[in-house]
Order: structure tokens, then sequence, then C-alpha cells
């Protein structure tokens, strides 16, 4: 605790320490370069929350703004951020509510300043288009993310969006996991994920297939979307949708560490504590109307964003068939592609 609250309240941003750590991201900001799936996710993010969010920015962009970021940045960031109004302190472990807070009190008592509250990201600016190419010449497969933007963790429908997406793409079971791997062969893998943010969220389907298969896979996976708004889910994807996401709920507290980061979660998303202990019931009490109710209400397969990172020599010609409109090509950092 004593070297928790130095380092806190008092840290020194050893320049030498700030050139070491800024050279270690520039090097992993270029590696993700190497990797497609990290390539798809920062097109969907650019072309999703638009160029002015805080959370679309490009690879390039971000490897530009850590060259430029001076000590004084860092120290003038701690001062506004790292405050006891925008702090909270978290302890798991062997030891009482009182002994918490004695030492609570002895390391962080005289800490002072108020800070500024945290700003908003804002809403979502998706971009018109909607096909993307990562151009990767010569790739023997196509990675593909479909997105669209969700809905915030406090939002009333969060919960039957967590059933809606476990039915959708959430484990080995899942409708695109069957769909793609087991009736057609077009890959070892896909799932999708709901990113229940404070104030925004994402929903993505990702998988890698292989590129003779890059169109098809992607009209098996919107007429997925597209299903789970035109039908009821069937009573026993729904139990076993439920079934997955209750019984993997104590996972989360299964280390001192793991029930930190979730309890930290609470207060980083301004959810009340009892959030956790009222979480299964909401998950059994889910029917499949309400699934059915969320997923009209937030799907929209007719707005996705299509990104496949890959061949455009040979996705093209199956991309013109989808009649999606114009497709944009890009580099793996995001940036445009000089020419196609």
């Amino acid at each position: 605790m004593a070297v928790m609250s130095d380092i806190a309240r008092a840290p020194a941003f050893p320049p030498a320490e700030i050139d070491r750590l800024r050279g270690e991201s520039l090097v992993a900001l270029q590696q993700q370069g190497d990797d497609p799936v990290a390539a798809a996710f920062t097109v969907v993010s650019r072309e999703l929350y638009g160029p002015g969010h805080p959370y679309g920015h490009t690879t390039a962009e971000v490897a530009a703004a850590l060259t430029a970021t001076t000590r004084e940045d860092l120290q003038h960031f701690h001062q506004t951020a790292f405050t006891p109004h925008t702090s909270a302190l978290i302890l798991s472990g062997d030891l009482t509510a009182d002994q918490a807070r004695a030492l609570a009190t002895e390391h962080f008592g005289s800490w002072s300043g108020t800070g500024t509250d945290p700003r908003s990201p804002g809403p979502p600016s998706p971009a018109s288009e909607r096909v993307f190419v990562v151009d990767v010449p010569g790739s023997t497969q196509t990675t593909l993310a479909l997105a669209q933007p969700g809905i915030s963790v406090t939002d009333p429908d969060s919960t039957a969006m967590r059933v809606m997406n476990a039915v959708l793409g959430g484990g080995f079971t899942s409708r695109i996991n069957v769909n793609l791997r087991e009736r057609h062969g077009y890959t070892y893998g896909a799932s999708s994920s709901l990113d229940l943010g404070r104030d925004v969220g994402l929903l993505t389907l990702q998988t890698n297939v292989s590129t003779e298969s890059t169109a098809a896979s992607i009209h098996e996976l919107l007429d997925e979307v597209a299903a789970m708004r035109d039908a009821p889910v069937g009573a026993e994807e729904l139990a076993r949708a439920k079934d997955f996401l209750s019984l993997s709920l104590p996972a989360d507290f299964a280390t001192g560490s793991s029930t930190a980061a979730a309890v930290g979660q609470l207060y980083l998303a301004n959810l009340p504590a009892d959030y956790y202990q009222n979480l299964p019931a909401a998950i059994a009490q889910t029917d499949a109307e309400d699934v059915q109710a969320v997923a009209r209400a937030h799907l929209r397969p007719e707005e996705m964003k299509v990104v496949a990172v890959g061949d455009p020599a040979q996705i093209d010609p199956q991309l013109t068939k989808l009649a999606r409109g114009p497709v944009t090509y890009l580099n793996p950092d995001g940036t445009p592609l000089a020419t196609k």
C-alpha cells in the first residue's frame, strides 16, 4: 500500500522509462499491421466511431500521438485525472472492511485534489460507406469483421442483449459458428462479441474464412443477424445461452485479482454494488420474446460495416455480387490505400 500510494500520488515519470515504453508501444503498433484481426478492428473502430471520436483513431494516428507526447503532457494528465475525486481503491483478500478502511486512511487519507470528471466520448459518427477491404496481397484467407454500434452497460436492454449475443455467436454451439463451421465448412470458428461500454457499445462478428468463400460467408453472417430479428429463439438454444452466461460468471471471481477487476468495473461503468448479485436472476428471467425484442430494437444488418482483410484481387469479384455499395480500400493501419 505504501508503494502503491507513492506511485499513484507522486509518480516520477523518469525520462528514460518514458522513452523505453514509448519505443515498446511503437513496436507493438507496428506488429499490429501483421495481425489481420488487429487490422480489421482498427478499421471497425475508425469507420464506426468516426475520425473525430476518441475511439476512432487509426494505428498511424496513435503512433504519431505516442511520438509527440512529452513528459509534461503525462504530468498534466496525471494532475487532472489521478485524484481522489476520480479514483476508487479496491482491495480483495483476507482482510476485513475495518482493516481495509484503516489501510486506505493511512496511505491515502491525506490525498487531496478534485481533478476533472472524465468526459463522455460522445455518440458514434459512422461512415456512410459499408464495405472496406484491407489490402493484403497474396493472402490465402480473409479475415472478416462485421460491426455496428451497440448499447451501454446501463441500458435496460443490456441483459437481454447479452443473451441474444450468446445465441448469435457467444459459444461453440452459437448460430454463426454452427452455420459457417459445421454447415458450410468456411471456417474453423466464428464468434460475436458484445462490448457494453459505460457510454457507448459495439457489436462485432468476427471470423477467418477461406478466400473463395468471402462473399458467401458475409451473406450467411448477415442472414443470421437478420434471423435474430425475424423469429423468436428456440427453447433449447435459449436455455443453452442462459446457462453459458450464468455458469461463466463465477470465473470472474475465481482469484483475488479477477475479483478486484470485476468490482472495478462496477465503479468504472457506474453500476450498482449489487449488480453481479442480481445478474443471474436477470439472465434467468429473460425469455425468447425479450431476446427478439432487443434484436428488433438494436440489430441493423443493413447498416453493418463489413471489413475484409485479404487479397483484393480475389475478394473484389465476390464483393460486387453482394451489392452493398462501393468498396473503400485501406492499408492495415487504417489509412487510405494510395492506389488500388
